[in-house]
């Protein structure tokens, strides 16, 4: 069907994130930043990437690999020294995706369908 075979291929692209970089690889936060609204504002991590917190364990990461651009929403785990450090579970959008997604919302599609479910 499908839906396998896009899961397939999910499942291809998270395999190359995977062996994109070493999991151990250092995400130090920088002194975070929070708006009077709560809302998180852009933060550094030590490659000099800018990141969102979207939540304590998941973060959106901007950075450029191999010449790409690519926006990086994945989950974080705390490691034993206390630094945040990437985990497997993830996904890189390119510069093109990133640019899909960002339509979807601005042109309210992603959100009407989300309604769509909440009602």
């Amino acid at each position: 069907s499908n839906k396998e075979t896009m899961a397939d291929d999910d499942e291809k692209h998270i395999e190359e994130i995977k062996n994109e970089e070493p999991a151990s690889k250092k995400a130090k936060v920088e002194e975070g930043e929070t708006d009077v609204d709560g809302s998180s504002k852009a933060q550094t991590n030590e490659d000099g990437d800018t990141f969102f917190d979207l939540s304590t364990k998941r973060r959106v990461t901007v950075r450029k690999f191999k010449n790409s651009i690519l926006v990086d929403i994945r989950e974080y785990y705390e490691d034993k020294k206390g630094d945040m450090k990437p985990g497997k579970k993830g996904i890189s959008l390119n510069k093109e995706q990133y640019e899909t997604l960002k339509e979807l919302m601005q042109d309210g599609s992603l959100d009407a369908a989300v309604q769509k479910l909440d009602e």
